[in-house]
């Protein structure tokens, strides 16, 4: 009699830990999925507010552009993404959200400030844009050439073409072919 007890707790408990290892296994279904937990975990850690947002912004894009054919100049993509009646405006505004939420526990954050200049950008605030981009030329330490040519083109937005060429050429003489392209304009009749 002890032995087939023994033998139903031992199979009551293996079937328990596979529920529970299935239940586990659907927070991997997808990254919003994951860092959704991991929010619910950590809800004052700056890192999975900020990759949720990221995986929300990524999962629009892909929705909307599967193939990668999208050009990857950004003014290109927010005009796709703005003009698209198909972008979930919700699921923007839940990741804005969690972006400002990421931005407030750590604002000195440099993909956290890029991220929210792209937000910004793609809103068309290229005031609110150019302040989370001109955060990250004043920290010196966020090196990525993307945030001058962004910085430049927020800039350039706005009507200040002179400080829009020096971003530029920031960002190409940081090697970044956007910022390359950009900056030739400035000699050109292109931003002047």
């Amino acid at each position: 009699m002890t032995v087939t007890l023994t033998k139903w707790i031992f199979l009551g408990l293996i079937a328990l830990l596979a529920i529970g290892a299935q239940g586990r296994n659907y927070v991997w279904k997808d990254n919003e999925w994951l860092w959704r937990d991991a929010i619910a975990k950590s809800p004052n850690k700056s890192r999975p507010h900020h990759n949720y947002c990221g995986a929300i912004w990524n999962s629009e894009v892909t929705r909307r552009d599967p193939n990668g054919e999208m050009q990857t100049n950004l003014k290109e993509i927010y005009r796709y993404l703005r003009e698209s009646d198909a972008f979930d405006l919700e699921m923007w505004n839940i990741a804005k959200q969690h972006c400002v939420k990421a931005w407030r526990l750590d604002p000195k954050n440099a993909a956290i400030n890029m991220t929210l200049g792209k937000m910004a950008m793609h809103e068309l605030a290229w005031e609110a844009a150019e302040a989370y981009f001109q955060r990250l030329a004043r920290t010196g330490t966020y090196k990525v050439p993307e945030s001058w040519n962004n910085l430049g083109l927020a800039q350039a937005m706005q009507g200040k073409t002179g400080q829009a060429c020096r971003s530029f050429r920031k960002s190409a003489e940081m090697g970044h072919e956007p910022g390359v392209g950009n900056s030739e304009k400035c000699g050109s009749h292109g931003y002047n």
